[in-house]
């Protein structure tokens, strides 16, 4: 059986729901796939998470990834696929000077056909899933403990 490699891309929907992302302090990210090879139209999927708590220099917390896969077969995503990027509008804070991602998603993770599901829906054990941290820089980082981020999420998927 051959697989085809998804590439999950930015459309056109992404600025207004960033918008939507600053607020919540998490980023929904839509993305498209296309099997190329088979002439097949874009689909769409999703990839969505949040911290759940602010962070503060030297602490680090997991991300509870949730993955929308409006298709009619399972998707796969590969370990190492989803890459975050993060920002802030947090005045004087870098957040590339300030937070990191210092672990991406280490398993693969299968969804579900026509389903929403997050790691721990999937039993992903929490040592697998993406971390992003506050870096203790020892220097004043007061502008940056507890910013609000935006977290901008990419990967790929076959299936």
């Amino acid at each position: 059986m051959k697989q085809w490699v998804r590439q999950l891309r930015m459309t056109g929907r992404v600025p207004a729901v960033a918008a939507l992302g600053l607020v919540l302090g998490g980023l929904i990210v839509a993305g498209y796939f296309t099997d190329a090879a088979l002439g097949d139209p874009p689909h769409t999927f999703t990839i969505t998470g949040d911290a759940s708590l602010p962070l503060f220099p030297g602490t680090s917390q997991s991300l509870d990834l949730v993955f929308t896969n409006p298709e009619a077969s399972p998707i796969t995503v590969a370990a190492g696929s989803v890459t975050i990027a993060i920002a802030t509008t947090q005045a004087d804070c870098s957040a590339s000077a300030n937070f990191a991602v210092p672990q991406s998603l280490t398993t693969n993770v299968s969804v579900p056909a026509d389903s929403t599901e997050s790691l721990s829906d999937l039993s992903v054990p929490r040592a697998a899933w993406p971390v992003i941290s506050m870096v203790e820089t020892n220097v004043d980082q007061g502008a940056c403990e507890g910013a609000p981020l935006a977290l901008t999420y990419t990967g790929s998927a076959s299936g």
